[in-house]
C-alpha cells in the first residue's frame, strides 16, 4: 500500500469514529455543579460522575441521555448523531430564563403536578396565548367547578357560542360550533364575571409526544406549553 493511499484510509476511518463528529447536547437536569441546566456541551465531552450524581441531556436529535454516577467516560455513550443544534438553542433558552421562575424543569414539574393541568388544555378563566395541534379540539379547563355557568365563546370577526358549563364538572370539549382558526383570537366570557377573558390560537403540526413540538411552541409563544412538554419527555 503507497503512502497516499494509506493517508486517505487513515482519514476516512478517523471521520468514521472520531467523536469529534458528536452533536452538541444540551444539560436539562442536573445535581452536578459543572453541568447546571441550560449548559450545552459537545457530545464528545469526558465527565466524571461520583455517585449520587446524575446528569440529564438532550441531543440535538431529541434523544434523551441519563448519565447516573458512579460513571466517567463520553456524555454520549451510544449512536445519537443527526439533527441540528436548533433544537438545542431553544431549549437552552428554556430551561436559562431566569426572569421567570418556573423556568426550571424542578419547578415546571412542581407546577405542572399540582395544576394537573394538561399540555394540549386551555383554561378558560386566563387570558394567554395557546397552542393546538391540528386534527384536534383542545380541551377546556377550569378550577372553580362549585356552580354551573354559562361561557360565550366568541371569534374575534366571526360566530358566537354559548355553552352550559355544569356544576362538578372541571372539564368542557371545545364546542364544535366554534370553528378553530391558525392565529385566531377568541373572546370567553364567563357568566359572573365583568370582563371576558382573551385566548389567542395557533395550531401546530406536531405530535404531542414529540421533541419537535418544543420550536414550534416556543416560536408561536406557547412558552408555558414548550417548558411543559418538555417537562413530560424528560421523565424517565
Amino acid at each position: 500500500m503507497n503512502w497516499y493511499k494509506y493517508c486517505l484510509i487513515s482519514i476516512i476511518a478517523f471521520f468514521l469514529v472520531s467523536p469529534v463528529l458528536a452533536m452538541d447536547v444540551v444539560v436539562v437536569e442536573s445535581n452536578y455543579p459543572l453541568m447546571p441546566p441550560g449548559h450545552v456541551i459537545h457530545g464528545d465531552t469526558e465527565i466524571d460522575l461520583k455517585e449520587g450524581v446524575f446528569v440529564k441531556v438532550l441531543g440535538a436529535n431529541g434523544s434523551i441521555i441519563i448519565l447516573n454516577g458512579v460513571y466517567a467516560g463520553p456524555v454520549i455513550t451510544s449512536d445519537n448523531g443527526g439533527g441540528d443544534n436548533s433544537l438545542i438553542d431553544v431549549v437552552k433558552n428554556l430551561v436559562t430564563d431566569s426572569q421567570k421562575k418556573e423556568s426550571t424543569l424542578g419547578a415546571v414539574r412542581s407546577a405542572t403536578k399540582e395544576d394537573d393541568l394538561g399540555l394540549w388544555e386551555i383554561p378558560i378563566e386566563k387570558s394567554g396565548i395557546y397552542c393546538v395541534l391540528s386534527n384536534s379540539r383542545p380541551t377546556l379547563v377550569r378550577k372553580n367547578t362549585e356552580s354551573t355557568i354559562t361561557v360565550s365563546l366568541k371569534k374575534r370577526g366571526g360566530n358566537k357560542v354559548k355553552m352550559s358549563w355544569l356544576k362538578g364538572r372541571s372539564k368542557n370539549d371545545w364546542p364544535l360550533k366554534l370553528e378553530l382558526e391558525n392565529g385566531g383570537t377568541y373572546s370567553a366570557k364567563i357568566s359572573g364575571q365583568p370582563l371576558p377573558v382573551k385566548l389567542k390560537v395557533y395550531i401546530i403540526e406536531s405530535e404531542h409526544n414529540e421533541v419537535s413540538a418544543i420550536p414550534l411552541l416556543v416560536d408561536k409563544k406557547c412558552t408555558s406549553q414548550a417548558r411543559r412538554l418538555l417537562v413530560l419527555l424528560m421523565v424517565p
